[in-house]
């Protein structure tokens, strides 16, 4: 039944995820075509520029596609859980975890990627940085949000603010129900 009240936010790409994602799959391409023309115009070897181009393709297609299928494509903020929706394997963050949210200013650029993509279709996976500490990003743009739940988790959604008042409503209402009043919105 908490589904009823969902709240959708959608990600739109910023100009970094764009970038790398414009640079890496025309990389990718050129180096498909590139590469076995190249072999054979040297060799004259048919069969040997095939065979890099099959290799070249075995390891860049997955890499275009396991990108996609992590990277986030909307939040949905349901009475229970912000879910961070995703082609394959979506994260839920459950409310009752959630102790605090903030406007935050993140640097990509001034931030460490310890297990994550750092733009191709999204910033995603674990980051670290000297302000924050440890942290996952789920994000596609500079409109970052920071979670502070059992982990510290980055979103991005398109509609900040009203994404902000919708868990802290979310959040309050929670609250109320567990007989607690606290104030979890912060704003940095």
């Amino acid at each position: 039944m908490d589904e009823i009240f969902e709240a959708e936010y959608q990600i739109t790409p910023g100009r970094l995820v764009k970038i790398v994602s414009y640079f890496v799959i025309y990389l990718f391409v050129f180096l498909i075509v590139f590469i076995p023309i190249m072999v054979y115009s040297i060799e004259g070897e048919e069969f040997q520029a095939f065979i890099i181009m099959f290799l070249l393709l075995i390891i860049m297609v997955p890499i275009l596609i396991g990108s996609w299928a992590y990277s986030p494509q909307k939040y949905v903020v349901s009475e229970k859980r912000i879910k961070i929706v995703r082609p394959i394997n979506s994260i839920s963050i459950p409310l009752r975890e959630i102790t605090k949210v903030e406007d935050r200013a993140i640097n990509p650029l001034k931030t460490v990627r310890l297990w994550a993509n750092g733009g191709l279709f999204s910033l995603s996976g674990t980051y670290y940085n000297k302000t924050d500490g440890k942290f996952v990003m789920y994000a596609k743009n500079d409109n970052y949000v920071m979670i502070y739940a059992n982990k510290k988790y980055v979103l991005s959604p398109d509609e900040k603010e009203r994404f902000m008042i919708e868990v802290q409503n979310k959040l309050e209402k929670a609250g109320k129900r567990r007989g607690e009043g606290s104030n979890f919105f912060n704003s940095q």
